[in-house]
C-alpha cells in the first residue's frame, strides 16, 4: 500500500526525551512511502529522514536539514479504502523504540502544514 507521509521536526524543549504536546513543530517534508502498515510506512520515512534511502519517487532527505530522529512527530495518511473512504491520517510520536499513537497536535508551524 502507498502512504503518504508528512514529517514534523520537533523545535519544543528538551526534544530528545520525546515529543509532548505542545511542544511546537516545524513542517520537514511530505514523502510517497510503500508499507504494509501505517507503523512499516512510518518506519520507512525515518530510514528516508536518517538519509538511507527515498521514497517512491526518489525523493531523499535534504543534505542540509537535520536527522529525523526520537522526539519528531509524523502523519501518516491512508488512502481511500472501502472501510475509510476519505482516507484517515494517523500522528506518530517517534520514539527511541519505535512509535507512539498521539492525538493531532496543535503546534505545527504555518510552512506547509
Amino acid at each position: 500500500m502507498q502512504f503518504t507521509v508528512t514529517a514534523y521536526r520537533n523545535s519544543g524543549p528538551d526534544t530528545h526525551t520525546g515529543y509532548r504536546p505542545g511542544h511546537q513543530l516545524e513542517h520537514a517534508g511530505r514523502y510517497t512511502i510503500k508499507g504494509d502498515s501505517v507503523q512499516h510506512a512510518a518506519a520507512g520515512l525515518i530510514a528516508v529522514g536518517q538519509r538511507r534511502g527515498s521514497d517512491l519517487n526518489g525523493r531523499t532527505w535534504p543534505a542540509d536539514g537535520p536527522e529525523l530522529s526520537a522526539g519528531d512527530v509524523l502523519r501518516v495518511d491512508t488512502p481511500p479504502s472501502y472501510l475509510a473512504p476519505d482516507g484517515a491520517s494517523t500522528w506518530l510520536a517517534a520514539g527511541r523504540n519505535g512509535f507512539t499513537e498521539i492525538t493531532e497536535p496543535a503546534c505545527t508551524a504555518a510552512s506547509g502544514a
